[in-house]
């Protein structure tokens, strides 16, 4: 797969502003100074800013994608960042940066630019009006705003806040695990659909429809091997739902399940729905989130195994 890269308040943030400049001296004492860098000729009254887990994000995610930047910056801008970006030049290869130059159109991006069917593409950029054309494949982040911008005045930087994203749970370590699933489910051997019919745009569009469910799995898998490599737990994984044993942090919303003795009274108790394993499938292949009321469990003997779904 790939994976296209913005540049500015996606990886990095920079200014020109005068207050922020440093001394080369006064860099090296800082103590942002494995993050923080000011460019040489013609960039010198510019600082740089590393987003937070920007190196961990791309050695990660080069496992997974070939990594291309996009960005609507000049060539020559592009490639100075790279420098403190990817200094042993084994991400952005000089072939796979598209900068303002290439642009068929001034500030709207393109995945004709880049040499892959686009169904197994991606992108990543905080901003979604440049993709216009591909905005199935775009991967929506929030922008890293380290310093103060006198050309937009809505949010509070972070170095007037005197901190920082966090490198564990800041937006590119959420980001990063967000691809491992979708990179996950692409390339799954257990998925109907062949390898040359599966697309991003298909994941990106189930990914949202169980968004804030959480499930719960009962009298369905023997074992854990099986629950976790069973077509069921992956359609719910695509859907974008999680999953109770995995983050407690989380109530359950959903148990499914063939069939409830003593569930019924947790449902009623912990107020969660019972819900047959055919909502799932019909979820899945709707593309939409279908209504609970045709697949709630009803009261039945354990003994009757409801025949397969």
């Amino acid at each position: 797969m790939v994976l296209v890269l913005d540049l500015d308040q996606t990886l990095i943030h920079s200014t020109e502003q005068e207050k922020y400049l440093r001394t080369p001296q006064e860099l090296i004492q800082h103590e942002l100074r494995d993050s923080l860098f000011r460019p040489s000729r013609p960039w010198e009254k510019m600082m740089l800013k590393l987003r937070p887990f920007v190196h961990t994000f791309l050695k990660e995610a080069s496992t997974m994608f070939e990594i291309y930047m996009c960005t609507t910056g000049t060539r020559s801008y592009a490639l100075k960042v790279t420098e403190f970006l990817d200094p042993e030049n084994v991400y952005f290869k000089y072939s796979r940066i598209i900068a303002r130059e290439d642009l068929f159109e001034t500030g709207e991006k393109s995945l004709d630019l880049v040499l892959r069917e686009q169904r197994m593409v991606l992108a990543l950029d905080g901003s979604k009006s440049v993709w216009r054309k591909n905005e199935v494949n775009l991967i929506l982040v929030k922008k890293y705003h380290y310093f103060d911008s006198d050309d937009d005045l809505s949010h509070v930087s972070l170095s007037a806040l005197e901190t920082d994203e966090d490198e564990t749970t800041g937006t590119l370590p959420a980001v990063l695990e967000e691809l491992k699933v979708i990179h996950r489910l692409f390339f799954n051997p257990k998925f109907e659909a062949g390898l040359n019919h599966r697309d991003v745009g298909f994941i990106f569009a189930r990914r949202s429809i169980l968004r804030g469910c959480t499930l719960s799995f009962k009298h369905i898998f023997p074992s854990d091997f099986m629950r976790e490599n069973s077509r069921l737990w992956l359609m719910a994984e695509e859907l974008g739902a999680k999953f109770s044993m995995d983050n407690l942090l989380y109530p359950i919303t959903h148990m499914v399940t063939w069939f409830a003795t003593a569930e019924f009274q947790e449902a009623e108790l912990e107020e969660f729905i019972l819900v047959h394993p055919k909502w799932l499938r019909a979820c899945y292949y709707a593309v939409s989130r279908v209504s609970e009321n045709d697949y709630l469990i009803k009261l039945e003997n354990p003994s009757r195994k409801l025949s397969s779904w």
